[in-house]
């Protein structure tokens, strides 16, 4: 599955309900609420909100879901809100007890992996460092023991006092990285076809 490659990850029809979207979507987007502000604020009102300088990540987001309303902020920054209650629990659920992700499919780890990348990874194609931060330890060394099942090494080191970051050096390990988890983020695309581009 090439980056970015929407259609061919979801052919057909986007489906209208969070329950019907395929294992590796499902996963995307709840990885991708790594950076998302969740909340509840009413009683049966669960809301999720990406904000984003890239309106066609948050397109491609409202796609999968088949809902969503998508605002511009003062800050010049794209809102996506999202209302859902089972977004909401998994979202919470998963990132308080990271471990739980091994029990997943392949599809939804890989498509986990990408979300989670998208929101809180970066590409350096001249240093040739890959790296997703967070404040979540557990869940960084749980990517790591999946990816490495998936043959890419990667570690896990300290960013600063409250931020780890998870790193893959080199090439040839980020374009395992490439081919195996991808991304759907335009900017990171860019960068991950400089890279294969000029090694």
């Amino acid at each position: 599955m090439a980056p970015g490659d929407y259609r061919k990850a979801t052919p057909g029809i986007v489906p209208e309900q969070v329950s019907e979207v395929n294992d590796f979507e499902y996963g995307f987007v709840i990885g991708s609420t790594s950076d998302a502000a969740i909340y509840q604020r009413k009683r049966c009102e669960y809301i999720i909100e990406w904000e984003q300088r890239n309106r066609a990540w948050l397109e491609l987001i409202k796609k999968i879901l088949g809902k969503g309303k998508i605002t511009l902020t003062k800050k010049n920054y794209w809102r996506l809100r999202v209302y859902s209650k089972k977004i909401y629990i998994e979202s919470r659920n998963l990132f308080s007890r990271p471990v739980t992700l091994k029990t997943k499919s392949q599809n939804f780890k890989k498509g986990f992996i990408r979300g989670l990348f998208d929101a809180e990874g970066s590409l350096h194609s001249y240093r040739y460092q890959l790296r997703i931060f967070s404040s979540n330890k557990q869940l960084l060394y749980t990517i790591s023991e999946i990816l490495n099942e998936y043959g890419i090494k990667s570690s896990v080191s300290i960013g600063t006092s409250t931020i780890y970051a998870l790193c893959i050096y080199s090439c040839h390990e980020i374009s395992k990285f490439f081919k195996e988890i991808g991304t759907y983020h335009p900017e990171k695309i860019k960068r991950f076809k400089k890279l294969l581009r000029d090694p």
